[in-house]
């Protein structure tokens, strides 16, 4: 019996069965996007509803200055754009306007005109460029009709502003006139990530007027660029090896992750566009992370009883990790050392370090997302002592009832259980506390 025992030992493992769940200083004119091919209609939005603090101030024909409660827009009166002492307000509304950049604002009072034009100038950040540039940023205002219609800007880099003139008061709002979707994106090793160029202000060329009206750019039939397109990664055309690569066309591409997570992560996923104004970049930052379940590092001990005499083996593993045998991955081989202690009944005791090389000793993790015999489990995470003994059979596994899970997090796998099998023959008793591998995220 002990020969049987140490011999049966030699693989031993628990199996865990889881079911997963940017530019210079100069002043230069944004150039208006170059016209496409007539795809959707111009959105229409509802006006805005009022948001946030309104200010106000009592202007005449010498003008003047107004700036919103939250500093992003300021409005100038130039001196004899109004005739007589007039009461200008600021009111941020909710924003509907295609590609928007922060709040919309509704100035007031409506109907009223302007001798001169006034001048509305925008505030950005980085932030508000994201899968854009700001080359491509403009000054857009809502229609009668509810469109929204590009009045473009002048770009100053240096100031981080956009500014365009108005004869008239309306919601207002900064817009994006092209982007990159998504603007940023998280994508495991080895995965793949869908990229997408629309309009989201692009002339109607359909409309008489050619006027640049605004289209529902998070549509997946929006307006995308005609002209040809140069995708990079960190720079390079096409990406490499170890950033990752990106193949597309001129409406969009695909950005395929490395198979390890890049020295610099995020990368950057760029198209290059030769618009009206020479070339724009837009750029989507996407975050390349292991994936979670890569590897397990932590222990496994307890104990075999065989009760007919009570023979007993004590185990305790010693650098016990848990490695892929594929990818995605499902299964992993155990690397590390076991040590036995047996306990014989005539009071022997004899002590066997076992190295676990083989991939016979081996932990599985499910996902319940892919098919197989366990997705029907109920919980996430399973253990058993299936691979343990020949004599404890796999319908061990099988049955869900039987086994108790162990929460929803994928980085953590820890519990204890005892289980009796060879008809009885054979308790045991384990212990086991793994979590996720840094090494392998």
């Amino acid at each position: 019996m002990r020969y049987t025992l140490i011999r049966k030992l030699v693989c031993i493992a628990p199996v865990l069965m889881a079911l997963a769940a940017c530019g210079g200083g100069d002043s230069t004119p944004a150039p208006a996007p170059a016209p496409v091919p007539p795809g959707p209609p111009p959105v229409v939005t509802p006006a805005g509803t009022a948001q946030g603090t309104p200010v106000s101030a009592s202007l005449g024909s010498a003008g003047g200055t107004l700036s919103s409660a939250d500093g992003r827009l300021q409005l100038v009166v130039p001196e004899g754009a109004l005739s007589a002492p007039t009461t200008i307000s600021i009111q941020p509304v909710s924003n509907g306007a295609p590609g928007r950049v922060g709040s919309g604002y509704h100035l007031l009072p409506e109907g009223i005109t302007f001798a001169r034009p006034v001048q509305l100038s925008f505030a950005y950040d980085e932030s508000d460029v994201a899968g854009s540039s700001a080359e491509l940023l403009g000054v857009a205002t809502q229609q009668a009709d509810g469109t929204w219609r590009w009045q473009g800007g002048t770009l100053d880099a240096q100031a981080r502003t956009v500014t365009a003139s108005a004869t008239h008061f309306s919601d207002w709002s900064l817009v994006k006139g092209l982007q990159l979707r998504p603007p940023s994106a998280t994508v495991k090793t080895r995965a793949s990530v869908s990229l997408k160029l629309a309009y989201c202000f692009a002339p109607a060329l359909d409309n008489d007027l050619l006027e640049p009206l605004g289209f529902d750019c998070e549509a997946e039939n929006a307006p995308a660029p005609s002209q040809a397109v140069n995708w990079s990664v960190n720079g390079i055309p096409g990406g490499n090896g170890s950033a990752g690569t990106v193949a597309g066309s001129k409406g969009g591409a695909t950005y395929t992750a490395p198979a390890q997570v890049p020295p610099t992560n995020p990368v950057a996923v760029s198209a290059e566009i030769q618009g009206a104004g020479g070339k724009v970049l837009v750029v989507s930052n996407i975050t390349v992370k292991g994936d979670e379940t890569a590897g397990y590092a932590g222990s496994i001990s307890g104990t075999v009883t065989e009760t007919a005499d009570g023979t007993r083996i004590t185990y305790q593993s010693a650098n016990l990790r848990f490695v892929p045998l594929e990818v995605p991955p499902t299964n992993y081989a155990a690397r590390g050392s076991l040590t036995m202690t047996t306990y014989h009944p005539g009071g022997d005791v004899t002590t066997r370090l076992v190295n676990l090389e083989g991939d016979g000793s081996v932990l599985t993790v499910h996902d319940p997302v892919l098919e197989g015999p366990y997705a029907s489990f109920s919980g996430r995470y399973w253990f058993s002592v299936m691979g343990l003994f020949n004599a404890c059979p796999e319908k061990a596994v099988m049955d869900g009832t039987a086994l108790p899970s162990y929460g929803a997090d994928p980085s953590r796998l820890e519990g204890a259980r005892q289980i009796s099998c060879a008809g009885g023959s054979l308790a045991i008793d384990a212990q086991w506390s793994l979590k996720a591998d840094d090494a392998g995220t």
